[in-house]
């Protein structure tokens, strides 16, 4: 089955669409898939380039419409000579010749072709009908109608397909101040994942609701009328039916994806303390030892060029990985994805030094070279407007922490042993996009979240996120996060967006996390050239701003890349 392949590549300021054709079951098998010649174009924010051109077709009539994320993007005509293959590569180790390596791609489906199932997680969900709360179910008397804003589903472009003031479907007044295209679909897509890459998700029942829509993601094989479960294995509970520890491997690609529920950050002083879901984030050596000697069959026999790239452990370390049934151990992990836990943690306890500490865990516990640190959102567990200035400030912590990473790793360009690249993941500002939304299809008076910047949601936020229902639970969530019409009286029909105050609605949240820890990974794993340490951080920098903004917020995904058997991977050099 042929299909087409568009390569997003964010590189120092340059975006490049890679688009050509493949075969999709060799890819699908996580085999190499050699395009042969392609085409590039090359996207330049700068209007002064001579010889560049707005809305040029691509590859036989094919449009790359730029969203609203790049603002002002041109292009030019262009050409390299390669391949584009899912080959295990060493992300700093590439010399620079031939074409990219692709550790990590993604596909966007229409919900209606490929849907989210949850079939990991059948506890945490958002059923349609009564809302009932606890593990005994005790009713709340409101009804979950499942409705969700119509600026949340997908948005109409302007008649002239432009950009300037138009309307959502709701009617409201839509302003793109930025003049760029701006229809689009907003929730209403699902994602299928590629990968070779080895990824630990850590964290609370939030985190493994993310995790375990991912796994669904990276089956291999997973169709509407045949969604295997696969390779994936639940290694413990947390308590019945609920995951403390899970993995999946191989993913559709050939890789790993295991989740770790932790109730507090990775840290030594929490070793032996009782596990989740216990409060504290204890952990022990055992569970450890159980994601990193798992055992499974390889999608392809392993190579020199794979054996020397796990982990960096060598040839020398191999037999003890491989055996005479074709089976290998996970041995390490290549990233680890932090969730802040914050409700877990008191915001007091989430310290510059604790999150330091964490990510240097990653590479001594799991051998992760990259840690992903997700920004802390808005929840009921956010009580004061004290709170919510210290929430900001332990965001920007993480952002601060996560651009001085690569000052203190490398030396002379040479990078020293440890986590090389600390990647910032927007799911604060996701959830405020999604609050804010919400908001104003409840009638708030607040600003669109596209137009926000950081100070205007601070600004904003004490003034209707202090708000709760009256449904007599220790953590009564907020109007504009659950309700889908205007409380009466503190209590409303619910949204499908969140099943509570802090839990969301996988099937229409989980979609844009996927498809952004994609991009985000793609940032430092699908590299094409070799520079110097600097250089490839402030690409990286530009890529990862490119992907937030893109998947975590609510900003709408073209049309055109829906269900077109269209495969995205980010680059940033």
């Amino acid at each position: 089955m042929a299909m087409a392949i568009v390569v997003i590549i964010v590189c120092h300021g340059v975006l490049l669409i890679i688009t050509s054709i493949t075969d999709y079951d060799a890819m699908g098998e996580g085999r190499d898939f050699d395009m042969g010649p392609y085409n590039v174009t090359a996207y330049s924010p700068s209007p002064d380039i001579d010889g560049l051109v707005i809305g040029h077709d691509v590859d036989e009539g094919r449009t790359f419409r730029p969203t609203r994320n790049h603002r002002t993007i041109m292009y030019r005509r262009g050409g390299i000579d390669g391949g584009y293959s899912h080959n295990i590569n060493d992300d700093e180790n590439d010399d620079g010749d031939g074409p990219p390596d692709v550790r990590i791609s993604f596909e966007l489906h229409d919900p209606n072709t490929l849907p989210l199932t949850n079939v990991f997680d059948p506890h945490v969900l958002c059923p349609i009908g009564e809302v009932t709360i606890g593990r005994n179910r005790r009713r709340t008397g409101q009804n979950r109608t499942g409705g969700l804003p119509p600026s949340l589903v997908r948005v109409a472009e302007d008649d002239d397909g432009g950009g300037g003031e138009g309307e959502y479907r709701d009617g409201r007044r839509r302003v793109d101040v930025d003049r760029r295209s701006s229809g689009g679909r907003v929730l209403d897509f699902t994602a299928s994942l590629t990968t070779n890459l080895r990824i630990m998700f850590v964290g609370d029942s939030v985190l493994v609701q993310l995790a375990q829509a991912v796994d669904e993601f990276l089956l291999e094989g997973r169709t509407l009328e045949s969604r295997k479960i696969g390779d994936r294995s639940v290694l413990w509970e947390a308590w019945t039916g609920h995951d403390g520890g899970s993995i999946l491997a191989p993913t559709r690609g050939g890789g790993v994806s295991a989740t770790w529920r932790m109730t507090g950050l990775l840290s030594m002083a929490n070793e032996g303390k009782p596990p989740a879901n216990s409060v504290g984030g204890g952990w022990s050596r055992s569970e450890i030892d159980k994601f990193l000697h798992h055992r499974y069959r390889p999608s392809t026999p392993p190579t020199t060029t794979t054996q020397s790239s796990m982990g960096r452990r060598g040839e020398s370390a191999w037999p003890s990985l491989y055996d005479d049934n074709s089976t290998i151990a996970v041995g390490n992990f290549d990233v680890v994805v932090f969730r802040v836990m914050h409700g877990w943690m008191e915001l007091h306890e989430i310290t510059h030094d604790r999150l330091v500490e964490a990510v240097s865990l990653s590479r001594e516990l799991l051998g992760a070279s990259v840690v992903v640190l997700m920004t802390v959102p808005f929840t009921n567990n956010v009580k004061t407007a004290e709170d919510i200035v210290r929430v900001r400030e332990i965001n920007d912590d993480i952002r601060n922490i996560a651009r001085a990473w690569h000052s203190r790793t490398n030396v002379d360009d040479d990078v020293v042993d440890g986590v090389r690249h600390v990647l910032v993941l927007e799911y604060g500002t996701y959830v405020n996009h999604i609050i804010w939304s919400n908001a104003r299809h409840l009638n708030y008076s607040v600003t669109h979240p596209l137009e926000a910047t950081l100070n205007v949601f601070d600004s904003e936020g004490p003034t209707f996120l202090l708000d709760r229902l009256d449904d007599e639970t220790k953590f009564p969530p907020n109007p504009a996060v659950v309700c889908s019409r205007t409380p009466n009286r503190g209590k409303c029909d619910r949204n499908s967006l969140f099943r509570d105050g802090m839990h969301i609605c996988p099937e229409t949240l989980a979609s844009r996390y996927a498809a952004g820890i994609a991009c985000l990974l793609g940032c430092v794993y699908n590299r094409r050239a070799r520079t110097n340490s600097a250089i490839a951080e402030e690409r990286i920098r530009i890529c990862e701003g490119e992907c937030n903004g893109q998947f975590l917020s609510v900003m709408p995904v073209e049309e055109s890349l829906i269900d077109k058997h269209i495969t995205l991977a980010s680059f940033s050099g």
